[in-house]
């Protein structure tokens, strides 16, 4: 199963949101009404308005949530070596943001959303080392535009897939993916937090991996928790891992 890293979740507001304005001491207090030692340090930033709380732990994780007049958003290392991406609703990380959003949401009466969009990064094994499935990923191209790539430019030693479209559920999609190779730890996978190996995946034997990005644009959140809308986005991104490794192998 594929091991969700790390994700990005942000809900744009439809309106900038007066009443956060106006009571930020009320917002202060739901970012600290989670249970103790949940976030190491909750400070604010005057020039933008904004309340943002940092949870630094070495080699598990790092999380943070920010709170502005015009958009909610946070984001979740799992510094460890990941989780599985189907257990993330249960994630106590996941679980405690979420619920902050929908008290944020709820007490400054947030309806209405112009864009919330929630971006996963996985990692997934298909068989063989980096280098069979660098060779299978080169099989999707044409072969005479890598021959021109190699002739033009030199030996191509990565290679990345970029697809943008829009399902029937008016979910939105932009979804990058390749080989993982160690520079891919501090440029995508841990950009704030600090593992203890910053090869542990590749040494699992992890290959590929996959930057997610769902989205939708102008609806209420009234009917929806965090969690309950980022479900379908979760389980389109764990669909597409497990066929897409199936591919790969045969």
């Amino acid at each position: 199963m594929a091991k969700l890293v790390r994700f990005i979740y942000r809900f744009d507001f439809s309106e900038v949101c007066s009443r956060y304005l106006n009571c930020p001491g009320t917002a202060y207090e739901i970012l600290n009404s989670v249970e103790e030692k949940f976030w190491d340090t909750v400070s604010d930033n005057v020039q933008n308005r904004a309340l943002s709380a940092v949870y630094k732990s070495e080699n598990k994780v790092y999380r943070e949530l920010n709170f502005l007049p015009f958009n909610v958003n946070g984001s979740v290392e799992f510094l460890s070596g990941g989780i599985d991406i189907d257990d993330l609703r249960k994630d106590p990380s996941f679980v405690a943001i979420s619920k902050l959003t929908n008290d944020f949401c709820h007490k400054f009466e947030v309806h209405g959303l112009a864009r919330a969009g929630i971006r996963l990064f996985l990692v997934e094994s298909a068989a063989g080392d980096q280098e069979t499935f660098l060779g299978r990923s080169k099989r999707i191209v044409r072969d005479d535009v890598i021959v021109a790539v190699n002739d033009n430019l030199g030996e191509l030693t990565d290679i990345a897939f970029s697809l943008e479209g829009k399902g029937e559920d008016q979910i939105f999609y932009r979804v990058s993916f390749g080989p993982l190779v160690e520079e891919d730890t501090d440029k995508y996978l841990f950009p704030k937090g600090k593992p203890e190996k910053k090869d542990l995946f590749i040494e699992s034997g992890y290959n590929f991996m996959s930057d997610m990005d769902f989205y939708e644009k102008d609806f209420s959140i009234q009917e929806f928790t965090l969690e309950k809308w980022a479900r379908t986005k979760v389980g389109k991104a764990s669909i597409f891992m497990t066929e897409f490794s199936k591919l790969m192998i045969s």
